[in-house]
């Protein structure tokens, strides 16, 4: 039986697992069992969640799925898989802001091991925000360092007539 290969790529998954108790451990991974009879790749993430879920469970990027992975960037630890991971101890180096008032919310900082660290993916030409990416070394995680557009100032002096 044929099964369509699941490709995860460019995304930016943080502190995921926080939910209720009742939840059990399935919220531990990341990325779960999205196929168990079909390899499929998960490249350019950034996963970073510190700490462990409601239940106590730690988190964990794989479940172990037959996943080929590459170029993402994790928590202390390991993504896991079997391509070249890098591991960030604090989360200061890996994203500029958790903060999703700040205009760089979950954009990589300015030291962070994900600016140009990735390998292009040819169907993925803007990120998140919808700045394009580069055809050379582009970032990994949603959205491309730099391209964070910033929070315009509301108008001041407006007089209602």
């Amino acid at each position: 039986m044929w099964a369509r290969k699941p490709a995860v790529y460019n995304n930016t998954v943080y502190n995921w697992g926080m939910g209720s108790p009742a939840n059990g451990g399935w919220g531990q991974w990341a990325f779960f069992g999205y196929s168990k009879d079909a390899a499929g790749t998960i490249e350019n993430n950034i996963i970073y969640a510190a700490g462990s879920t409601a239940n106590g469970y730690a988190k964990v990027a794989f479940d172990g799925s037959p996943f080929t992975t590459a170029t993402n960037v994790c928590g202390t630890g390991s993504c896991g898989g079997s391509g070249t991971q890098v591991s960030a101890a604090s989360l200061s180096t890996v994203l500029a802001s958790t903060d999703q008032n700040n205009p760089q919310f979950l954009e990589p900082a300015a030291s962070s091991p994900a600016n140009s660290g990735g390998t292009p993916v040819a169907v993925l030409t803007v990120d998140y925000l919808g700045k394009p990416r580069p055809s050379g070394s582009a970032s990994i995680g949603a959205i491309e360092y730099g391209a964070a557009i910033a929070v315009p100032n509301p108008p001041t002096n407006v007089a209602v007539r």
